[in-house]
């Protein structure tokens, strides 16, 4: 039976790759995962059998845990005999690329899938420094380079030594969120607000690359600055820094307005009550929230970076400069008040249908044959 090996960080990762593990599956692989399943508690199950070797990655490429975690990945790659070597997130992978150098020469095939360089336009100089000629470097040890967005694939194929390939993200179930029907009235009122209010949403971890605070200050001016007080922002996630963001939202006045809502499994819900969704992060691959929004036929407003590039144009939504407080309140302003605004919702739904789960399966089908 042919094996394959597929690497991520953390165990958590694999929520995103249910359509590899289903193909490989189909396609008669015997399934080894290998991960840091003590990373992050989570309830992981899979739907195919899988064997799963738990490795103590660290995020951290300094970590000394990593100098422990590439033997024991070594040891298990040159115990198997595999066929494919699928990686995942920026450690792993650049460990498992190491590690089957002489797996390689045996025949054995090296997949990476980067979901977005830590180099990128815009990027500070040390994030180039250093990862650029890491990735350079390994790239000699990649059998198949796999990017998600235009701005990666356009560098890989130019400067990479290997077969560089582009595929739409890890696909959407674009019919589950355009067919969703909820009454928006009931939700509002669950939610606190009424129904002429307007509703922002934003769904990410409470951290310093998400970027929230850009559109909590912007609120600070629309709504204590112009007197807009019927907007509403709900931020869905958790994080390091919700202590913080609450003080700011204290500070400025606006608990009546920017809610916290922490984690959510009615997300869905969620993009069908909203008016707009906003994605203010100041790096992203290609951002899986986001297509959800637009499969909702949302009209968006996010920040003017790599992967959001690709997803929204000036049909869908507003890309704006992600640091730029000034921006983001006349952005908002702008759309509220734009009565075309469900035209750009149903622009994006039509755009998404290229980043469907089905059109995606097929391309990573590809990857494995």
């Amino acid at each position: 039976m042919n094996k394959a090996l597929i690497v991520t960080t953390n165990i958590s990762f694999f929520g995103f790759l249910k359509n590899d593990l289903e193909i490989l599956h189909d396609k008669g692989y015997e399934i080894h995962i290998a991960t840091n399943k003590s990373i992050k508690e989570v309830d992981m199950t899979f739907d195919v059998p899988v064997k799963v070797h738990d490795i103590g990655f660290s995020r951290s490429p300094l970590s000394f845990a990593n100098v422990e975690a590439f033997r024991h990945l070594y040891a298990l790659i040159n115990h198997y005999d595999f066929d494919i070597i699928h990686c995942h997130t920026p450690v792993a992978a650049a460990l498992t690329r190491l590690a089957a150098k002489k797996a390689r020469g045996r025949g054995t095939k090296v997949i990476y899938t980067a979901h977005g360089f830590h180099f990128y336009k815009g990027a500070p100089l040390k994030m180039w420094l250093m990862f650029y000629p890491i990735e350079k470097y390994l790239s000699n040890y990649t059998d198949t380079l796999v990017t998600i967005n235009t701005e990666d694939y356009d560098r890989a194929y130019k400067h990479f030594d290997t077969d560089v390939r582009y595929i739409h993200g890890v696909g959407v179930d674009v019919d589950r969120f355009k067919e969703i029907e909820i009454n928006r009235v009931e939700k509002r009122l669950e939610l606190g607000i009424d129904f002429s209010d307007r509703m922002l949403l934003s769904v990410g971890e409470l951290n310093d690359n998400k970027n929230h605070i850009s559109v909590i200050r912007a609120l600070d001016t629309l709504v204590n600055e112009m007197g807009m007080k019927h907007i509403h922002y709900f931020i869905a996630g958790e994080g390091t820094l919700r202590d913080y963001l609450t003080e700011q939202i204290d500070n400025m006045c606006l608990n009546d307005n920017v809610h916290l809502i922490g984690f959510r499994e009615d997300v869905d819900e969620l993009l069908k009550a909203a008016d707009v969704y906003l994605l203010p992060s100041y790096r992203e691959g290609l951002n899986v929230s986001l297509m959800e929004a637009m499969a909702s036929g949302l009209p968006v407003i996010c920040s003017d970076i790599r992967g959001n590039e690709d997803l929204i144009d000036k049909y869908g939504g507003i890309r704006v400069d992600a640091g730029s407080v000034n921006s983001w309140a006349m952005a908002i302003r702008r759309i509220l008040a734009d009565k075309n605004a469900g035209a750009m919702g149903r622009h994006n739904q039509y755009k998404i249908e290229k980043f469907s789960k089905d059109k995606v399966r097929e391309e990573i089908k590809a990857l494995y044959d």
